[in-house]
């Protein structure tokens, strides 16, 4: 919307919203004087959470729950006061100091919380409590009729708001502690199961440090791989000894075949003195070694060994027939005996090394299940000890921060008693009075207008289909009082200018640059001005052209000099047009009144008198300007139309309707083969306010209609 039709939207309702604005501030000072006086004191108290407490309960991972929501940082202040303490301490205070109401009765907590205006006009105590922003400061204001009683009222409550907030935090930390005593009793008595647990394991097992035996385990492994790599290696080494020692006694055999029988060789005594420096060895190392260690078995293998080669000395020895004819043949002998009692030896050993190996493997492999349990067992008691640590070191902590607790609630500022009252406020009711009474001023006069269909301004005229505008006459006080109608107005007055306008256009919409010989003014409705339009544009044609005649033929609504004769009495032969034709304001002017009104007003209008009185005035006069009844309400004006060059309808700013002006101008279409033309009368007219009522009912039947036109329906 723009800002000039704003501003004459607000001209035009200038009356509504003087008189809105002025109940309103009447209603403010009126409230203003007669509200009784109450006065407002406010105690403060600090009410701070520590940042320990947070810390503790955070860590032990307790909740809202736990703690009764006391403790939660995102629960605001407000939401504390209002749901748990304002409504039992309320009760409580009331009771103790006795706060009635208006009536005599004790008062409900909830009236008197935040009641607010209705309280303060009734002179009841009003309390509001509540947090400074992103503070731990709490104000309790109290409004009271005395200021004794305000403080008073004040002082008690936060004393009674600081006592239960104590309680409650001392039961918080009651409670903090009652589930630490659980915590580690639980904790303590499944570390014990864990620690039964674990020594169970041990003694199933074997081993004290699962991870020490597998070390070890591995470390023998090793060693004995590398003592089966040596064992191989001597097998290997024996037996290519005696395979060459063997190639040589064969060709030795054959160069000897025919020697004597020798007598048996040393090689039982041999073996009967290794035997001996084994069992010699076995005994000096069964001192410091047992007979499970690999040491210890391979001196007993090799005992074996010897002891099953003196069985076998036959097989062995040269069975009694070889002789020793040469020394060579003894020492490839003596190293065949040798080294293939070695060889066995070593076979031996290597067989022991072997499943010795294997059977360390398989208690390797058992060794990461083992190792799992043995891990597991271990965290959950380390689990638990750190635990009951903790636990422990919260409840020696939690004294201390309930101690810090309580000495932050306290009472910061004690409540006194005012020097002056807050309620009412003459200086800034008078100020919001103005405020909220223009804002409603402006909200009656822009509904007002939007409910009002009549015709505002020359816009909503030509908006309308059915005739040509000509232009607007402005309101103007003088045409409003003055019964002379515009033949009073000085030469120079902007009305009398805006009628010669009027003549200029209609001059124009007629055609042929010259005013129609008769043209006949109309309205919807008695009051818009007919009367004062006719006589304006009969002056202004008259001061033009001259010999120009203004016959006021509305009988119903007589705007001339009464009591004359006129056109009533020309009709019905009493008289002659020369009998009551009077001279007008303007040079060239006659006018004819209506004269005493006739009994059957339509049908003096239809006859033939009226057809001759017509021609006769064409005949005597240039110019003829008939002023007509209204024709939304009577046909009287229908009879004219049909006789002149053009009619013109009058619509009064604020009093003809749109949809009113659309049937009077279809009918006078319907009627008048001339131009038809319409005219704005009283622009810039301000509705008074006896009419709002009727426009604002009007407007509310219209609405649907509205609504079905502005979405095309």
């Amino acid at each position: 919307m723009e800002i000039r039709l704003i501003l004459q939207i607000l001209y035009r309702r200038r009356a509504l919203i003087a008189t809105v604005l002025g109940a309103f501030l009447f209603l403010v000072v009126m409230v203003t004087l007669l509200a009784p006086k109450s006065y407002v004191s406010t105690a403060k108290i600090s009410i701070e959470n520590p940042d320990k407490q947070s810390v503790l309960i955070s860590a032990l991972g307790l909740s809202s729950t736990v703690l009764g929501g006391r403790v939660d940082d995102d629960l605001s202040m407000d939401t504390d006061i209002e749901l748990t303490m304002v409504k039992p301490l309320v009760a409580r205070l009331i009771s103790d100091l006795d706060i009635r109401d208006s009536g005599g009765e004790l008062m409900n907590p909830d009236d008197l919380v935040d009641a607010g205006f209705k309280n303060k006009l009734k002179g009841e105590p009003t309390l509001n409590i509540k947090q400074y922003n992103d503070s731990a400061l709490v104000s309790i204001e109290v409004s009271a009729e005395t200021p004794q009683r305000a403080a008073i009222i004040a002082n008690t409550m936060a004393m009674m708001y600081i006592e239960d907030r104590i309680a409650g935090t001392r039961m918080d930390y009651r409670e903090v502690a009652e589930y630490l005593e659980q915590v580690m009793e639980t904790t303590r008595d499944d570390y014990y199961k864990k620690l039964a647990l674990s020594k169970e394991f041990k003694q199933k097992t074997g081993s004290l440090n699962v991870t020490t035996d597998a070390d070890n385990l591995i470390a023998s492994i090793v060693e004995l791989e590398r003592v089966q790599a040596s064992s191989e290696r001597e097998i290997s080494n024996f037996r290519s000894i005696i395979n060459s020692a063997t190639s040589e006694l064969a060709r030795t055999d054959r160069m000897w075949e025919s020697s004597e029988e020798l007598g048996a060789n040393d090689v039982t005594s041999k073996l009967r003195g290794r035997m001996v420096e084994l069992s010699e060895e076995i005994a000096k190392r069964s001192v410091s070694i047992t007979e499970n260690h690999p040491e210890y078995k391979d001196l007993a293998t090799q005992m074996d060994s010897v002891r099953a080669m003196i069985s076998s000395e036959p097989e062995l020895t040269t069975s009694r027939k070889y002789y020793t004819l040469n020394p060579a043949y003894e020492r490839y002998y003596s190293s065949i005996a040798e080294n293939l009692l070695s060889l066995k030896g070593a076979l031996a050993t290597l067989g022991k090394t072997k499943d010795q190996i294997a059977a360390y493997k398989k208690r390797l492999m058992e060794m990461p299940g083992l190792q799992m349990e043995d891990s597991k067992l271990r965290m959950e008691l380390d689990v638990n000890s750190s635990l009951y640590s903790r636990a422990l070191e919260y409840s020696i902590k939690l004294g201390l921060g309930e101690a810090v607790s309580v000495s932050k609630i306290r009472l910061v500022e004690p409540a006194t008693p005012p020097r002056k009252h807050s309620f009412p406020r003459k200086g800034i009711n008078l100020i919001l009075g103005m405020i909220f009474g223009g804002f409603m001023a402006l909200c009656a006069a822009f509904a007002y207008d939007y409910a009002d269909d009549s015709i505002v301004g020359s816009d909503g005229l030509r908006r309308r289909q059915g005739g040509a505008y000509l232009g607007a006459i402005p309101c103007d006080g003088m045409l409003e009082s003055a019964k002379a109608n515009a033949f009073g107005l000085p030469p120079g007055s902007i009305t009398l200018e805006a009628f010669r306008s009027l003549r200029d256009s209609l001059e124009h919409r007629a055609g042929g640059g010259k005013t129609p010989a008769m043209v006949s003014v109309t309205s919807d409705k008695t009051g818009s001005g007919t009367s004062t339009v006719a006589a304006g544009l009969a002056r202004a044609v008259a001061e033009k052209y001259g010999n120009t005649v203004l016959v006021e033929a509305d009988f119903r609504s007589q705007s001339m000099a009464a009591g004359a004769s006129g056109l009533s009495d020309i009709l019905a032969g009493r008289a002659v047009i020369s009998d009551c034709a009077r001279t007008g304001a303007a040079e060239g002017l006659v006018v004819i009144t209506a004269g005493a009104a006739p009994q059957e007003i339509g049908k003096t209008l239809d006859s033939e008198a009226f057809a001759s009185f017509v021609q006769e005035l064409r005949a005597s006069y240039r110019h003829v300007v008939m002023d007509c009844a209204p024709v939304g309400m009577y046909n009287d004006a229908l009879a004219c139309a049909r006789r002149s060059e053009a009619v013109v309808f009058v619509a009064r700013t604020l009093s003809t309707t749109g949809p009113s002006a659309e049937v009077c101008m279809e009918r006078l279409a319907a009627s008048s083969a001339g131009a038809l033309c319409t005219v704005l009368n009283a622009d810039g007219y301000s509705i008074p306010i006896r009419r709002v009522p009727a426009i604002l009912r009007s407007g509310i039947k219209s609405l649907p209609k509205r609504i079905r036109q502005a979405f095309g329906r």
